[in-house]
This record gives structure tokens, C-alpha cells and sequence, in this order.
């Protein structure tokens, strides 16, 4: 993650225009399963499409405007959400996450001169950068071997040690604008769907 926000930030695609991600994993129908299950937090929009919310987030700032297409199921959460959201400088981003299917799980920035992949957000050992430049395209790709969640523990492990009262990759304001995306998203989908948004 530190290293695409690195690219972008150093101009590297140069202006970004749009952010596209795709995440799904099929689930055979279980109300209590954790994914579905309100009780337990469930809904694919605070299980899965906030890891890229948060990275949209973190490169393109606060969203102006969205719309959603969601399946609400019996539980009353969502099983699947899409979501086309508008940033400012005119940035956009579509988001889908679903428990019907599996997906491709990637995270793709385009810029006005290249794009930033993160192949697989769940498995993230491979990231390409893509410069369109005269000479043609340029690609670098990096690797890691480790833990899925070795960056976040080893974040948590500095900042106790550091006594550091938040992170210095995720602070609490971007904690705050990621759950004011999802607040919005999630209102708009049960404004949709006639969906009650309760117990």
C-alpha cells in the first residue's frame, strides 16, 4: 500500500483519473455466518469493499457524490454492493464487492500516464507500474512472501512500542472519512432497496 501511495503521490501516473476494484468471494447462504449476520457486523461493505474505500480514500480524499446498486438479503445486509462514486478534480471510482461470486480482487489506479495494479488485495506479493512513456511501457514488479496481515500487526507492534496514540499510515481521519463513505453508501442502499437498516 506504502508503495503505491508513494508512486501516486510522486506523479509518477501522473493526474489520477480513475479507481477501480472487484471483490468477491462465493459463500453458500448461512444466516449465521459472520458474513451476512448483522448481529456479528456482516455485509459485504464493512467486510470486504472497506479495504478499498480506504485506499480510495487516502489517494483522492473525501467523496462528493455516489450511487449504489445493492442486494439486501433476509438478514438485512447486504450480500452485494457496486458503487460509483465522484471525487473532486473529477476522479471517479466504481467498487463492487460480492458474496456470490469470487473475484479478481485487484485494486487498479489509472492516471493520465500509467496505472498502479495491486493484483490481489487478499494476497498482495505482486504490484505493477505501468508508465506510458514514449519509449513505451515500463513495468516493475514487486514481491512479498509474507503473512496477510504481517504489515498491519508490525504497524500495531511500532506503535505501542513507539507509544504512538495512532498510526502513522492509517490516522483516525482517515479511519473517520472511510466509515462516513461506508455511512453514506449504506444509507443510499436501504434508501434503495426499502430495506429497514435495522435489527
Amino acid at each position: 500500500w506504502e508503495r503505491v501511495k508513494s508512486t501516486i503521490q510522486a506523479g509518477e501516473i501522473d493526474r489520477v483519473d480513475h479507481i477501480s476494484s472487484n471483490i468477491g468471494f462465493a459463500f453458500t447462504y448461512d444466516p449465521n455466518n459472520r458474513l451476512i449476520n448483522k448481529a456479528l457486523g456482516g455485509g459485504v461493505t464493512l467486510d470486504l469493499m472497506v479495504y478499498p474505500l480506504s485506499l480510495v480514500g487516502e489517494l483522492v480524499g473525501d467523496m462528493i457524490g455516489c450511487s449504489v446498486e445493492a442486494d439486501i438479503v433476509e438478514t438485512n445486509v447486504d450480500a452485494k454492493m457496486a458503487v460509483a462514486m465522484s471525487f473532486r478534480n473529477g476522479v471517479t471510482a466504481n467498487i463492487c464487492a460480492s458474496t456470490y461470486s469470487n473475484a479478481c480482487n485487484s485494486f487498479c489506479v489509472f492516471g493520465t500516464n500509467g496505472s498502479v495494479k495491486i493484483e490481489n488485495m487478499f494476497e498482495p506479493h505482486k504490484l505493477i507500474v505501468t508508465i506510458n512513456k514514449e519509449s513505451g511501457k515500463i513495468e516493475e514488479t514487486f514481491r512479498h512472501a509474507g503473512d496477510l496481515f504481517e504489515f498491519q500487526i508490525k504497524e500495531v507492534i511500532n506503535c505501542i512500542a513507539g507509544k504512538e496514540g495512532e498510526s502513522r499510515i492509517i490516522s483516525h481521519k482517515a479511519t473517520k472519512r472511510t466509515m462516513s463513505m461506508i455511512d453514506e453508501i449504506l444509507a443510499l442502499a436501504i434508501s434503495a432497496t426499502g430495506a429497514s437498516g435495522k435489527e
